[in-house]
């Protein structure tokens, strides 16, 4: 189980698209907030963030942090 406390964000991106300039073959193919993720995704967040979840998304700080999934190469 992963819990999700403690962490520390150093860095941050406004817009995920913008990371398909870093290079060819970088790609994003979908952008979801917490709430928004996959069900095999919050299958493995704590008990505690899969009751939250639907909260937090609602909130302007959850509705910034976000789940980016990349192709690469």
């Amino acid at each position: 189980m992963v819990l999700m406390r403690d962490v520390r964000v150093d860095w941050g991106c406004d817009d995920p698209a913008e990371i398909e300039s870093w290079g060819p073959g970088v790609r994003l193919l979908e952008s979801r907030t917490l709430g928004e993720a996959p069900a095999a995704v919050r299958r493995r967040l704590s008990l505690e963030l899969r009751l939250m979840s639907p909260v937090i998304s609602r909130t302007r700080s959850g509705k910034a942090y976000r789940l980016n999934r990349f192709a690469v190469g």
